[in-house]
């Protein structure tokens, strides 16, 4: 016990030195104080060097307790122990995560991850996962690593344990705290957090709680998904104290909250699914494994086949080969399973080498066998494909575990749920030498022993076996729990009808139809949804799901066997119902092990083998069906890996022909066909560019064909008329891919609450987005202060964003422009910018560091004056901006003197400068030639006019003529071929090859390129407007000479009925426009042919509403043209 001794006297001391009986006491304390002290600092040392030299060894025998527990690595099981750092792989670890997976089968998870990722992720050595990466300026307290099961989390968490007790890494931690969330299941009594450490690692008992709170030190509780906590970080009470006892779940919530011991740090490990039970809030590093990649998949097989490198080549070409292995060769224990099996099947020169997953797993099992029953039981049999009674037995056993509990979405079991399968995990051992070999027992750290399959895989392969049994051996109760009700009634219907002889030769035509299936034949019927009813299919969405064994399965009552279809039809309809996916492996192994090939192979195991290939064939029509009907293609996405899993890989070649036929546009796709399309398409190689316009389908077709841009690197999507529910999937594909890099939404109707769902996405950590063009997307200043954020966020990656054509003002731009820092290239034509708005550019452009490279302003009345201000940014040391577009800025030559005057400040960067479509007049010109001396420096002056002052669109107004050669008979001109007028009789005109014969259309004389404005007048009850190519064909009433249903002329169609009603048109498609408020006659047209713009425009007074924009390539003039309909006329303005 210590002294606490004063160092100076208290104030109660001081007031007894006003009395004369207390000055020799007081001298006498303080000459004790001093003696004491001396004597005390002695003490003191020697009482540190002994808690030094306790918690010194209590850390050595921590260290040396975990280093014995992680040196080895089994693969498999307890058996096959491999010292870890002979063996060891580097994983692939990277920061951040991939969003939005969680509600797929793992294995699928890991095929969309294999497609997505890029070379922009961030690796993450695994010593370093507490280390703040590039960029980052924070303190990493609590990690949390996702990764699907038996993706290696476990294994790295080992190696880091290994390196710290080994003294290679993190020395800075005195201890590291061990506590898998499987044992912690098993705690049922109250802990203080001191007892709960020290009942998992008993030499913390030699030092107490302040001790163990003054030390450096790291909690890893590994395996969140398999938690029975109740973990609630709103309710439970709140602990500051280490040594106050509470639940388990209460230790850990305020852990993980901080309160309790806010100096440790925390590593949680998780399967995605599951990882959410941790808020967001808590987590301060998020980072995923991704098992192996390709390199590291190759390190691995060459280190397990270290003697026999030829062997290492032989299986490492195969898998390759082989998409579906290779992508699972990424999950370690895949590439265990995979180098057991190709590794005996290459040595003994098999000829039929596994190519499917299914194919893998049963090789697997009967290779294990038959190496065990040699080792452990002396067998001599050769023949892999024998297999013991004693190993039958044992196998069903297993495989009616795997089945129950994939039904719960249970991998971990404990010795109830042994014994409620008859399965004697002690007995099983001695009989089976496979037992030891996929299922494994692990000693908990607490008390309990916990059991699993070796890979959540082989319980799904096991379960889909158990299936195959049951069906063969008539086992009828657990059919009756699986099978659908109806597929059995329908069967037993077709049964009947087949012996009174009314069904004919269904199975060969079901056949006929599947031979006959193809998309290419199925695309070219032009059918649309209203066509084809979906609600009158056989799919199933989400409104008719039921769980595995809801009520009408558990109505079933078998009387005889049904047919083999129905069981992999319902099969099939379960693991499309199930909400995470939970069966869709086990439904591609039953499908799998349905083949001849495979039941040959467990011909000993199974009591009677019979070929399932008609069922088999019907089955192949039936996914097809579901493929086209489902209206979810990424959800469907295991439908295509079904298929491949039997060999019918039809489909894909058939979207792969369609795709390089290049005629997309010339068939009309209905929705179900667009799912099909998206689905096979997401099965398949990562896409470079995906354009939806190129695929002619309706707006619901367009909707089931957006999923595509998770799954490409350029997504065009401009001019899609995307409809409301669109917007929810595009902005959950910014958020959760890391593979976009170019996404262009112009002229769609984004607005403003649209606009927040896709900045939502913007700020995502998985989103690398470089490239959002959000031309003329009726964008407010509203708008802006999420794109702001967006912009500004540490995870953007944006360096090109056009926000051309919306109506943002001057304070759009202030609120925009202190997140332009990170751009490279920022277009805002036509946004309403004046001299205001110039002044927050110029900011931007004088920030330091500037990464700002390439602004475009066109068509802003930035005047003089807002030049004179941009000029300031543009004249700074800072500013290295390269090009600069200013056409139609109202720019004349007070405007050039002040950016050549910027241009003298800061010389060395511009590169190009627009200035046509102004008046800088020659003065001007020359004050910018003098400075810009550099031949290979690019101005534009052309269209040098007075008349190019005005603001707005006027500036480009052109003067029209119709042309009289080319009006139709019953086409009247007049007002100098300014007015066109329907007439009920025909005029007399002389034959000519341009003119119109059938159709009312006129065009005009003057072809037109360039910047060019016109407005016209109309009155009546229908008309289009619109430009056309002087080459239109003008004989015949058929779509070749129609304005608007061809490929040679574009048109905005107004139809009068007493109400408005407008319509924008191309190529016999058309956008239906909402009608304005306000009603006027007349109609703007703007042409910019080089940029490849068409846009319409009601006109009132002098304000122009924005109707609609065609984005094209303009490969010649183009001819201002009208058709004017009964009792109609147009007049140009």
């Amino acid at each position: 016990m210590l002294l606490d001794i004063p160092t100076q006297p208290s104030r109660e001391a001081l007031m007894l030195h006003h009395t004369s009986t207390t000055t020799i006491f007081w001298a006498l304390l303080i000459l004790t104080c001093h003696l004491n002290r001396a004597w005390t600092c002695q003490w003191l040392h020697k009482a540190v060097i002994k808690e030094d030299s306790l918690i010194q060894r209590v850390k050595e025998k921590h260290k040396a307790r975990l280093k014995g527990r992680c040196k080895h690595l089994f693969e498999g099981n307890a058996r096959n122990e491999t010292l870890l750092n002979n063996i060891y792989t580097k994983l692939y670890i990277t920061a951040g995560e991939t969003e939005g997976l969680c509600n797929k089968h793992e294995v699928l998870q890991i095929e969309t991850a294999s497609r997505t990722c890029t070379s922009e992720d961030t690796p993450v050595n695994c010593n370093n996962i507490f280390k703040p990466l590039p960029g980052q300026d924070r303190i990493i307290t609590t990690v949390m690593t996702k990764g699907i099961a038996g993706i290696g989390k476990t294994v790295t968490v080992q190696k880091f344990i290994l390196d710290w007790a080994e003294g290679k890494a993190n020395s800075h931690l005195d201890f590291i705290f061990l506590l898998p969330f499987r044992d912690l299941n098993l705690v049922e009594k109250q802990f203080s957090l001191h007892g709960l450490l020290c009942s998992f690692h008993n030499e913390l008992r030699e030092i107490d709680a302040k001790r163990i709170a003054g030390c450096q030190v790291l909690f890893i509780f590994d395996g969140l998904d398999e938690s029975q906590l109740p973990l609630d970080f709103n309710r439970n009470k709140i602990l500051f104290d280490m040594t106050e006892e509470a639940p388990i779940d209460v230790l850990l919530t305020n852990l993980i909250k901080g309160n309790l011991l806010p100096s440790a740090r925390l590593w949680i490990t998780s399967r995605p699914a599951a990882a959410n039970q941790i808020p967001r809030k808590n987590i301060t590093q998020m980072t995923e494994v991704r098992g192996f990649n390709d390199s590291q998949k190759e390190e691995y097989f060459r280190k397990r086949f270290c003697s026999d490198a030829n062997l290492a080549n032989r299986i490492i070409s195969h898998i390759k080969t082989k998409r579906s292995l290779n992508i699972m060769c990424q999950i370690p224990v895949f590439c265990w399973i995979t180098a057991m099996v190709l590794g005996e099947m290459l040595t003994n020169d098999c000829k039929e080498i596994p190519k499917t997953i299914s194919e893998m797993y049963t090789h697997f099992v009967l290779i294990q066998t038959n190496l065990k029953n040699q080792k452990y039981h002396n067998s001599n049999e050769t023949d892999a494909r024998r297999i013991k009674e004693s190993d039958k037995e044992i196998i069903l056993k297993l495989a009616k575990l795997a089945f129950e509990h994939l039904k719960k979405s249970n991998l971990i079991f404990y010795e109830k749920d042994l014994i409620e399968c008859g399965l004697d995990i002690n007995v099983a051992s001695v009989k089976s030498g496979l037992c030891t070999e996929i299922f494994k027992q692990e000693d908990g750290l607490y008390c309990e022993k916990v059991y699993c399959f070796v890979h959540f895989t082989i319980q799904e392969y096991f379960a889909a076996l158990y299936l195959l049994y049951c069906y063969t051996t008539n086992n009828y109760c657990v059919l009756e729990s699986f099978l659908h009700k109806r597929f059995v009634e329908e069967d037993l219907e077709e049964g009947s009808a087949a012996l009174l002889g009314d069904n004919g030769d269904h199975s060969d035509a079901s056949q006929s139809d599947v031979s006959g299936e193809s998309l290419e034949s199925t695309i070219e019927e032009n059918s649309t949804l209203e066509e084809e009813p979906e609600e009158h299919s056989e799919s199933f969405d989400d409104d008719e799901a039921e769980e595995v064994s809801g009520s009408e399965s558990s109505e079933l009552v078998l009387h005889e066997k049904p047919s083999f279809h129905v069981l992999l039809k319902s099969a099939l309809h379960n693991a499309l119902q199930s909400a995470n996916g939970h069966l869709d492996l086990m439904l591609r192994f039953l499908l799998g092990l349905s083949l001849d090939s495979n039941q040959r192979l467990l011909q000993d195991l199974l009591s009677e083998t019979e070929s399932y290939a008609d069922s088999v064939e019907e089955t192949k029509f039936y996914i097809k069906e579901q493929l086209r009907l489902h209206n979810s293609p990424e959800r469907s996405i295991n439908l295509v890996y079904c298929l491949a899993e039997i060999n019918d890989n039809t489909l894909t070649e058939e979207v792969e022909a369609y795709l390089r036929s290049g005629n997309r546009g010339g068939t009309k796709l209905s929705p179900a066909k667009c799912t099909t399309l998206a689905t096979v398409l997401m099965s398949m190689e990562i896409l470079d560019e995906f354009d939806l316009k190129k695929f002619n389908t309706c707006e619901e077709g367009r909707k089931r064909l957006i999923p595509l841009i998770k799954y490409c690197r350029n997504a065009l999507l401009a001019g899609c008329n995307l409809i409301e529910r669109s917007w929810g999937v595009v902005a959950s594909a910014i958020k959760s891919t890391n593979l976009l890099r170019k996404l262009d939404l112009s002229y769609n109707d984004l607005q403003h609450s649209r606009m927040d769902l896709l900045c939502d996405g913007l700020c995502s950590q998985s989103c690398k987005l470089k490239i959002l063009r959000l031309n003329q997307c009726n964008l407010t200043m509203e708008c802006c202060s999420a794109l702001e954020s967006a912009l500004g966020s540490t995870s953007s990656h944006l360096r090109e964003l056009d926000l051309g054509g919306n109506d943002l003002q001057d304070s759009g731009v202030k609120l925009l422009s202190t997140g332009l820092q990170k751009l490279e290239t920022l277009m805002m034509s036509s946004c309403g910018i004046t001299e205001e708005g110039c002044a927050s550019l110029a900011s931007a452009l004088r920030s330091n560091p500037s990464y700002l490279r390439t602004l475009v302003l066109c068509d802003n009345n930035l005047h003089n004056s807002g030049v004179k201000l941009l000029s300031a940014g543009l004249g700074s040391k800072h500013c290295e901006l390269e090009t600069l577009r200013l056409s139609g800025c109202l720019v004349s030559m007070e405007g050039c003197a002040s950016l050549a005057s910027a241009l003298r400040s800061n010389p060395s960067h511009l590169r190009e400068l627009d200035l046509s479509y102004n008046h800088p007049g020659d003065r001007g010109v020359r004050l910018l030639s003098d400075v810009l001396g550099d031949p290979l420096f690019i101005l534009n002056v052309e269209h040098n006019e007075e008349c190019y002052l005005k603001p707005g669109l006027k500036k480009y107004a052109c003067a029209l003529t119709l042309d009289p050669n080319t009006a139709h008979k019953t086409l009247s001109l007049s007002n100098n071929g300014r007015t066109v007028t329907w007439e009920e009789d025909d005029r007399l005109c002389l034959p000519h090859t341009e003119r119109f014969n059938d159709c009312p259309q006129v065009l005009c004389r003057e072809g037109l390129t360039g910047c060019c404005y016109w407005e016209a007048e109309c009155s009546g009850k229908g008309f289009h407007v619109g430009v056309a190519y002087k080459h239109m064909s003008r004989v015949g009433k058929g779509r070749n000479c129609l304005l608007g249903y061809n490929d040679k002329s574009w048109s905005l169609r107004l139809l009068n009925h007493g109400f408005l009603k407008l319509s924008a048109w191309h190529n016999n498609e058309h956008t239906v426009i909402p009608a304005p408020s306000s009603s006027t006659d007349r109609v703007g047209v703007y042409l910019n042919s080089s940029q490849g713009i068409l846009s319409f425009y009601l006109v009132y007074s002098d304000t122009l509403t924005h109707l609609h924009t065609f984005q094209s390539t303009f490969t010649e003039p183009l001819y201002p043209a009208f058709t004017v309909n009964d009792y109609s006329s147009v007049s140009l303005c």
